[in-house]
């Protein structure tokens, strides 16, 4: 589909995030087999990584938080997979995409609450990685008050990582409470939110001047601008808290009460948020993108009880028994497992404007490929934690380690 991205670097990143509120003027979401064929594959991985999970690993809060997190992956793609299966285009000719009644079809109920399910669940997966953070903290005390060791306190530069990070989670995502607040409130008097308006309207106004097209980006940019503000003074604040009183630090983001009191209700109030239409995009595929960066928050909490946990993953590591050391290749993959999915929030635009040659099915096909490493990568390193923390039936049929 032939549809103008802007010129300049930034209008290319952000030209995707157009919002419509389930209000779609045409239709810009590919039909083809190798979209929704790879979106059932991946879906259909996903619940074999569930099934391990049960097989492979005995009950434990780790292993159902991770079983959760790959149901929800399984059902976002699943059900995306059927909405890019069957809600195609009326004339089922690509030349009237850009009419109004290509979008015929993809607004309507049905695919309204087949897309709700598709992001919400992606929405609700950041909340299950924070309380699995949680599960995380609690197992690594358990482990080191287990061991015939003396716990050691944490050092400071523990302590500043653990700061640092979780001060990054909290201070961004309040600041992009705040923008967003601001934003959506024009009677709000605060010096601050009327500059964060001003400034919100003249980026929408600069790229409206060169591509006339609903609001162009301009309020999403503002608030990540909050948040990445937030994210600097967090660090800051955090990792000097952390360096001064490491072990308040680690106490703080392994509190046990952050799971029902900040990410259940983070949860529910993005998933009502999807359903309500805030997260949907002119492009349908944008709304998974949007949904994908609010895990950024709850992904900061997990890495910061990933630096807390560094003894206690030795301590579980060097268990005896036939899953000793499923930790040594399990510990530093989990963070790149973590991470992994960051950069396509800025490779899908920009293959989208730089390289429109390609056909839409072939990109999605390869972002899926992502996807499989990235959550395969995840699933692989719960399973390895799971097993190392909560014990595991380590033999499989064939008499082969399991992890």
């Amino acid at each position: 589909v032939d549809v103008y991205c802007g010129d300049a670097l930034i209008e290319r990143l952000t030209f995707i995030f157009d919002p419509v509120w389930w209000s779609y003027p045409y239709k810009i979401f590919d039909n083809s087999f190798a979209t929704y064929g790879t979106d059932y594959l991946l879906g259909i991985f996903m619940l074999w990584g569930v099934y391990t999970l049960h097989r492979d690993a005995l009950p434990s809060p780790i292993r159902t938080h991770a079983s959760c997190l790959l149901l929800l992956y399984a059902a976002s793609v699943l059900s995306g997979g059927l909405a890019h299966h069957f809600f195609f285009s009326p004339e089922g000719d690509h030349s009237s995409l850009l009419s109004p009644e290509s979008a015929t079809n993809t607004n309507t109920w049905p695919f309204r609450v087949l897309w709700t399910i598709c992001v919400g669940t992606v929405c609700g997966a950041g909340g299950v990685q924070g309380s699995l953070a949680v599960a995380m903290a609690k197992a690594g005390r358990s482990a080191v008050a287990s061991s015939e060791t003396k716990p050691s306190r944490p050092g400071r530069l523990v302590g500043a990582g653990v700061g640092g990070l979780f001060g990054v989670c909290v201070s961004a995502l309040l600041s992009g409470l705040w923008g967003t607040f601001s934003l959506g409130s024009p009677s709000s008097s605060f010096p601050a939110g009327f500059a964060l308006r001003k400034a919100a309207a003249a980026l929408s106004e600069a790229n409206a001047a060169v591509a006339p097209g609903p609001e162009k980006g301009g309020p999403l940019l503002a608030v990540l601008a909050c948040c990445a503000a937030g994210a600097v003074f967090g660090k800051a604040v955090g990792g000097t808290a952390g360096f001064l009183f490491p072990s308040k630090a680690v106490a703080v983001a392994s509190h046990p009460l952050l799971a029902p009191l900040l990410w259940l209700p983070y949860t529910c109030a993005l998933v009502g948020l999807t359903a309500a239409g805030g997260l949907s995009m002119l492009r349908p595929a944008a709304d998974i993108f949007l949904a994908g960066a609010t895990q950024a928050f709850p992904t900061m909490h997990v890495l910061a009880v990933w630096v807390a946990n560094r003894d206690a993953d030795a301590v579980a590591n060097s268990r005896r028994g036939p899953h000793r050391g499923a930790l040594t290749l399990g510990r530093p993959l989990f963070l790149v497992a973590c991470l992994l999915n960051c950069p396509l929030i800025v490779a899908y635009p920009l293959v989208l404007s730089y390289w429109n040659h390609l056909p839409l099915g072939t990109v999605n096909a390869c972002l899926h490929a992502w996807l499989t490493l990235a959550w395969g990568l995840q699933w692989w390193t719960l399973r390895r934690y799971a097993v190392a923390y909560g014990g595991g039936r380590v033999q499989n049929a064939k008499g082969n380690k399991a992890v």
